[in-house]
């Protein structure tokens, strides 16, 4: 019996070489993101009520945000202005930071900018929102007392959500020293 030739080259079946799949870790080697409120805690100390109270407040809050509620808190914007205005003047910062912080929000819901996870418009949400209810962990109706527990809420959400907020600061052309 004659020997078969060997089918020429061209038509003979290509084996491509196998593809791995890419490795994966464990569950367990994953680093766990932390939340930006715990970023934040690590960074700078918050004076005034305590930063664990403030960051479990935080992320209850944020944790409930939904559009419902940026869409009433875009409802709240003459209320918001108002409560600014008697905001007394040593908080400048915190009264820049809060319009930062309202643009942002209203900026995400428009559409115009998207560059920003859920959680980052979340937080900002609460921050403004405890700012805008009267009754909170000091009553804002107390003379400049009122105020501090919320500079410290506003200040704990502001420095951990800083580099989305300076990407923001990039995107609307403005000067971030006049809010960090």
């Amino acid at each position: 019996m004659p020997a078969k030739k060997p089918a020429p080259k061209s038509t003979q079946a290509k084996k491509s070489p196998a593809k791995k799949a890419p490795a994966r870790k464990a569950p367990s080697d994953k680093p766990q993101k932390k939340s930006a409120a715990k970023k934040a805690a690590s960074k700078k100390p918050v004076s005034g009520p305590d930063k664990d109270m403030v960051e479990r407040t935080i992320d209850r809050k944020a944790g409930r945000i939904t559009g419902r509620d940026l869409r009433e808190l875009a409802g709240r914007k003459k209320e918001m202005d108002e409560k600014l205005k008697e905001v007394p003047g040593k908080f400048t910062r915190l009264v820049n930071q809060v319009k930062l912080l309202y643009a942002m929000i209203k900026d995400y819901r428009s559409g115009q900018y998207k560059e920003v996870p859920w959680y980052t418009i979340a937080v900002a949400a609460a921050a403004i929102l405890y700012f805008l209810t009267p009754l909170d962990f000091i009553p804002d109706w107390i003379p400049i007392g009122g105020y501090i527990d919320d500079a410290a809420v506003l200040a704990f959400c502001v420095n951990a959500l800083r580099d989305d907020l300076r990407k923001y600061c990039g995107f609307k052309g403005c000067d971030p020293d006049m809010y960090f």
